[in-house]
């Protein structure tokens, strides 16, 4: 017989793919499993309600909770406190996403002592006073607040700085923002700042910056002009943070190419995503010498970067629209997600490395040779092609089976298009391929014209038999397919409604 702390293991797995189909069929098993061991399981991703008002089905599923006496969980609440929350579940509550009305009235830490995020949305309608009165200093330094501001016309908020840098998460659009006093005295636990149409004070931007010490992520969408885009960017931005982001992300409409040199330069990050309309010359660029700190680097705009990049030896990660370089690329990346163009360009280079391709082609035909030259690198375990039209000839033919088979490293391999493929099956494509390969955990093939035939006894003793020999498959783009449902539900519990 199996003992006890091995079938606690299992059923902890289970119950984590999706807890409401788990209570609902394995407290059916057996009453040792109910009542010994279903209460002591532990539930790790956080439980997301997040409907406005409590509805019939999320009732539904927070008692499943309270009846089978479930301790471990916690809850993200985005929805109404009502007192059966509060008396049945409170002990569970790790977010609470409320507005500055209701903030004061929530903050009972007895009652949510497992509390550790508070998501306040701000309503432009009223003035945003609530900050004069409501001082998060007085809570646990384990609470992370967050503020979502966006105001009317631009409109002008006067702050004291020592009680704006309390918040840990801070999100404001269209609006200007002035501190009452420049003088910090308080902890700043600014961690994420993100400001969108927001207002250019310089002087209080980089006096912000300069003293947030634990920021980590940094989204900065000004619409700035030329000028604008240079005062702010380099000389003041990249000198007034010393130490290294996690993210920097920046959206502008134009940006000076000079400028553009010196944040990657000059910026300590270790995630870079810039997106630009249009980059304005303004000297001759020879080459562009990326911080060492950049390990990710995403890049969209129409202007050929990678023709100046002189060292990608840090980086592990590459986004980008650009179009084929003219020198190549010599990197250790291990992800990559680019133009066809640029991937073929570039591929012998990297090749040794390479865990993960997402190839975007958008106008061009892909074919299922180009496919089948990416299975052969055996260092991949996620390819992901989404392309605007896939020639299938026979969309799984003997040589893309063998390329699957032999490349026992891919977890995921995905294949999307724009338009319907003709002449292939789409289930029968699926099928072919999970009988042979057995690493897949995720696989996705564009859609069909095929009509699946009225009686499916013969596809769901195909499917029975098919899940039941391969145990790794957890997600399938057969999922789309809705007379599928009730057989992949058998096998998936749920967990095959979307693809990675």
């Amino acid at each position: 017989m199996i003992s006890d702390y091995l079938v606690k293991l299992i059923l902890e797995y289970l119950i984590n793919i999706n807890y409401v189909q788990f209570l609902k069929t394995y407290t059916l098993v057996c009453k040792h499993w109910t009542y010994k061991l279903i209460s002591t399981l532990a539930i790790e991703q956080s439980i997301e309600i997040i409907r406005s008002t409590l509805d019939i089905e999320t009732t539904f599923n927070l008692n499943l909770l309270k009846k089978y006496r479930l301790t471990k969980y916690l809850l993200y609440f985005n929805s109404v406190l009502t007192d059966f929350i509060k008396s049945n579940f409170g002990v569970h509550i790790k977010s609470i996403y409320t507005n500055e009305l209701l903030v004061d009235s929530l903050m009972n830490t007895q009652l949510y002592p497992n509390l550790s995020q508070v998501f306040i949305k701000h309503s432009p309608k009223l003035p945003i006073t609530f900050l004069e009165t409501f001082k998060i200093s007085q809570y646990s330094n384990t609470i992370d607040f967050h503020l979502y501001y966006s105001g009317q016309d631009s409109g002008i908020i006067v702050l004291d700085i020592n009680d704006f840098i309390q918040f840990s998460y801070i999100s404001l659009s269209h609006c200007t923002i002035k501190f009452k006093i420049s003088k910090i005295s308080s902890k700043n636990r600014i961690k994420s700042l993100t400001l969108f149409s927001v207002g250019k004070d310089i002087p209080q931007m980089k006096l912000l910056l300069n003293q947030s010490p634990m920021l980590e992520e940094l989204s900065l969408e000004f619409n700035f002009n030329e000028e604008q885009c240079t005062l702010f960017f380099k000389d003041m931005f990249t000198a007034t943070i010393p130490w290294t982001l996690k993210v920097l992300y920046i959206s502008e409409p134009i940006m000076i190419e000079s400028v553009l040199v010196y944040i990657l330069e000059t910026v300590k990050s270790e995630k870079v995503e810039i997106y630009l309309d249009e980059v304005a010359p303004d000297k001759q660029v020879e080459t562009i010498k990326l911080n060492p700190s950049i390990k990710k680097l995403l890049f969209y705009a129409d202007y050929n970067i990678h023709n100046y990049i002189d060292n990608y030896e840090n980086l592990e990660s590459l986004n980008s629209n650009s179009e084929i370089s003219t020198k190549p690329l010599i990197a250790k990346i291990k992800k990559l997600k680019c133009q066809t163009d640029y991937l073929w360009t570039n591929i012998k280079h990297f090749s040794e490395t390479l865990t993960s391709v997402t190839v975007s082609h958008i106008f061009n035909t892909f074919t299922i040779d180009n496919v089948i030259t990416l299975l052969n690198i055996k260092t991949l375990d996620r390819i992901h092609v989404s392309c605007f039209k896939l020639q299938a000839y026979n969309l799984v033919p003997d040589a893309l089976v063998d390329s699957l088979k032999s490349n026992t490293n891919l977890t995921c391999f995905i294949l999307d298009s724009t338009y319907q493929v003709s002449d292939y099956s789409h289930l029968n494509s699926i099928i072919n391929i999970l009988q042979t390969n057995y690493t897949l955990k995720s696989l996705g093939l564009p859609r069909d014209y095929e009509q699946l035939p009225e009686d499916l006894t013969l596809i769901n003793k195909q499917l029975c038999e098919l899940f039941t020999k391969n145990k790794t498959i957890m997600k399938t783009s057969l999922r789309t397919i809705r007379p599928l449902y009730p057989i992949l539900d058998q096998f998936f519990i749920g967990n095959a409604s979307k693809l990675n």
